[in-house]
This record gives C-alpha cells, sequence and structure tokens, in this order.
C-alpha cells in the first residue's frame, strides 16, 4: 500500500499570505478586518454585525464563494457570529479557530457554551449592538498580533484534541 503524504503551510503563519490576499482584494495591511461566514438569513443576524460596525466600517469586501472561504480566514483579524438561539453549533467558529481566528460569538449560539471562554474567544448577549460593539473594539484595539498569535497557538491545540 502506497502513501501519500502532502505538506501545507499554514497560510496564518506566513503574514506575507495574509498581506497578498489583503492587497488582492484591496483591503489594507493595517486594517482591522473581521470576517463574518454564513448565510444572510435572520437566524445568522448579520444586520447586527452591520450595525456594530458601521460607525467604524469603511469598506467591505462582500460576498465571497464558498472556495474563497480559506482564504478569507487568512485575511481575517477576527471572526464574529451574531445567530441566534436557532443556530444550533456554529461550525464556522470551529474553522476560525483552527485557522487561528480569534471569535467574536452569540450567547445563544450552539457553541457558545462550550467555545466561547476558550483561547481568545469572546460571547457577547445576542441582539445586544452596545455589547458587540463593546467586544468588537476590544478586539480590535488588543494588540492584534499578539492576540491572534496567542490565539492561533490556543485554539490550534483545542481543534487538534
Amino acid at each position: 500500500m502506497q502513501r501519500h503524504t502532502r505538506w501545507i503551510t499554514n497560510a496564518l503563519r506566513d503574514r506575507q499570505a495574509k498581506f497578498e490576499i489583503r492587497k488582492q482584494w484591496g483591503i489594507p495591511e493595517s486594517a482591522f478586518c473581521v470576517l463574518f461566514c454564513g448565510k444572510f438569513i435572520p437566524k445568522k443576524r448579520p444586520l447586527d454585525l452591520v450595525e456594530a460596525a458601521k460607525l467604524l466600517l469603511r469598506d467591505a469586501a462582500g460576498f465571497l464563494n464558498q472556495t474563497e472561504i480559506s482564504r478569507a480566514y487568512v485575511a481575517a483579524d477576527c471572526l464574529v457570529l451574531p445567530s441566534d438561539y436557532r443556530e444550533t453549533w456554529g461550525l464556522v467558529v470551529n474553522e476560525a479557530m483552527a485557522s487561528g481566528l480569534p471569535c467574536i460569538i452569540s450567547d445563544q449560539c450552539g457553541c457558545a457554551e462550550d467555545l466561547g471562554s476558550l483561547g481568545m474567544n469572546e460571547v457577547f448577549s445576542c441582539g445586544n449592538i452596545s455589547e458587540l460593539r463593546t467586544r468588537f473594539l476590544a478586539s480590535q484595539w488588543k494588540g492584534i498580533s499578539d492576540y491572534v498569535r496567542l490565539s492561533f497557538l490556543r485554539s490550534r491545540q483545542l481543534s487538534q484534541r
């Protein structure tokens, strides 16, 4: 039996890859990039994120096809999942954590209890725009390079269990 093994570099460790993707998408290197992965349906509550960020929002990358999601994890600084109780888990949080991204998760999302306090993740009260904005701003100013590096290590350890 022949084994086929391939080494795939984790792009998150490669700052150059992050900045190359951002350049392709027109995102400045110095920008704080927040990622939302999900359908624009009521249970995902995407408008909560828009409302929380609208004072800070300069530009948005817009819709990305699923084939671009792995690159989005590389380009982003954190993931926000504002979903309500109908979100039974929130797999994008696992994916983001495996990519080393800190996450801001609604307390009603299924994964919040198990993953919300791990690594550099944070939980906010679903529908509380002011609290989401506060968490968003706190994440932005935590010394993001150290924040992401520490989150990557902790999230990676958890995802390998």
